[in-house]
This record gives C-alpha cells, structure tokens and sequence, in this order.
C-alpha cells in the first residue's frame, strides 16, 4: 500500500498558521538530516537554523533536493557575525546562499539577533541581512530573533520583550520566538506572546507530546504546550516551525522518529484550530498557494 503524500499543494486557509519544519545545519553546512526529516514528514517548508554553523550551507546541494521534493527554504535564523578562519570566503557563500535561496527556495524570513550589531570584528550579518531585506523591495522580511533561553537570564524578560516590540514597530520590522533548549520556568510564554503578537511571524517550537500522543509533563513539554495552546486561543496565523526533539536525552533522534513526531505535532495543532474555528482538519498545506517560490 502505498504511503499518503501531502505533496500536492493545497490551499492555506486563512485563519490557520503555516506549519513547517524546524532544521538545525551541521557545523560545515549539512542540510541533510532536516530535507530527509520534511520530505519524509511531508512537509514543504524548512525553518533553518544556521546561528552555529561554521560553514553556511551550499545553495546547490540544498537545490538538488528542494527541487524534487517540492521543499523551500522559508525562513533563516542567522548569527550576529562571521569570526575566524576564512571569514571573506564563508561570507561569500553566505551571501550566495541568501542570494539563491529568495529567488530559488522560497526564502521570505531572515532572522537576526538584533537589528544593529556592536563591533568591528569580522562580518556583521545582521547589517547585511538588512542591507539584503532592503535590495529585495519587500519579499523578504528582517525578523529580530528573540531567544527565550538567552533572555530570561535578564532580571524582566517580559520588560526587554517590550522593548523588542517598540523597535520593531518603529523600524516596521517583524519578530521571532524561539522557545527550543533549556528554558527557565519563569518564562511566561502566554503575557510573552501576547507583547509581540501583532508583529509576531514565526513561533520556534519543541515537542508537547511525547511519540503515543500522551502528553509531554516535562518542564519543556509544558512550555510548549502552553504557548500552543496561547497560540490557537489567539488564533496566530504566522509560521509554527516544529522543532521535534525527544524529551529524554537518552533518545537517540532518527529522521523516522523526527518526522512522525512532527506529523503528530501538525496533526494535534490542526485539531486545536478546527476546534477554535469549527473548521475541518486538512493534509499539510504548502507553505505558498503553489509549490513554486511566489508568495500569496
């Protein structure tokens, strides 16, 4: 019998968000693991992740499977600068990544740390991805990248967010949550999203169940489920990047296990907005109206 595939476009219902798949590159740009994990989750967009890559990833390579698996590259988290060995030639490829990726993989997010990075040494990437947003007249957005395991170590997380928001309404910019790693139980992920959410675009998200559907009572699993359950209460219709890591370190993660863990996790959000919305659940969606690269 052969497997469903969720591969043909379908249409994106309006009041529901764009659901994709979070991917971390390896540390000399390997993209490997995350377009086997989407293509196998039958999912069409990736969230990638490159603020510990060394070597930013080979648009070509990442082509030769986007191509045939109808997958984009929709978003980019990027890190503040470029350091060390090889810095001219690794910004290059950067560039050539970012350049490729909006007018061949769907591009439309790049997220940075902070919009003006201090310091002279090496390459700013968040100056560029600026400069870059700015050429693009428009199809791709700069996103500052709030990371909810670096801020909650300030003494009012909630405070800092505020100011977040404030610069980016003055600079018409959008944000992004990302609530993976080890996160305080003081973050308070409802009053959180309810400070960015009108600027909010897209949420970073771990596991809230664990691989039976029961649910995931670990502190992360709690977090998450909490800011699911803000996120469908609000009715959010940003892009969920699905982040499934195992709950327990002793969990070897497989492309198998990560992708059927974020078919489940699709599956438990669409539940939760047809709930909301008295709407019936639907296959995966493509991240566009059409696999090609044009927005709606």
């Amino acid at each position: 019998m052969t497997a469903p595939s969720f591969h043909t476009p379908g249409i994106i219902v309006a009041s529901r968000p764009t659901v994709i798949l979070g991917g971390t590159a390896g540390r000399f740009g390997s993209t490997r693991a995350a377009l086997a994990t989407a293509s196998r989750g039958a999912f069409h967009a990736i969230d990638l992740d490159l603020r510990t890559t060394w070597l930013p990833p080979s648009w070509t390579r990442i082509t030769s499977v986007a191509d045939r698996e109808i997958i984009r590259v929709r978003s980019v988290w990027l890190p503040e600068f470029l350091h060390g060995f090889a810095e001219e030639p690794r910004a290059h490829r950067l560039e050539e990544f970012l350049r490729h990726g909006q007018g061949e993989l769907g591009l439309r997010e790049l997220i940075v740390p902070r919009l003006l990075a201090d310091g002279t040494n090496g390459f700013n990437v968040s100056r560029h991805a600026r400069d870059f947003a700015k050429r693009s007249h428009g199809v791709v957005r700069l996103v500052i990248g709030i990371r909810a395991e670096s801020l909650i170590r300030s003494a009012n997380h909630l405070d800092r967010i505020v100011s977040i928001r404030r610069a980016v309404e003055e600079w018409d910019l959008d944000v992004a949550l990302d609530l993976t790693g080890t996160i305080s139980p003081r973050w308070e992920s409802e009053a959180a999203i309810a400070k960015v959410l009108p600027r909010l675009t897209v949420v970073r998200i771990e596991s809230w169940l664990n691989a039976d559907g029961t649910a995931d009572t670990t502190p992360r699993g709690q977090l998450a489920a909490r800011t699911i359950a803000m996120l469908s209460d609000q009715k959010y219709t940003g892009i969920i990047s699905l982040y499934p890591v195992p709950s327990s370190l002793l969990i070897r993660p497989t492309v198998a296990s990560m992708a059927s863990m974020a078919e489940l996790l699709y599956r438990d959000i669409q539940n939760r907005y047809a709930r909301t919305n008295s709407m019936p659940v639907q296959g995966i969606p493509a991240p566009y109206p059409h696999p090609s690269v044009d927005r709606p």
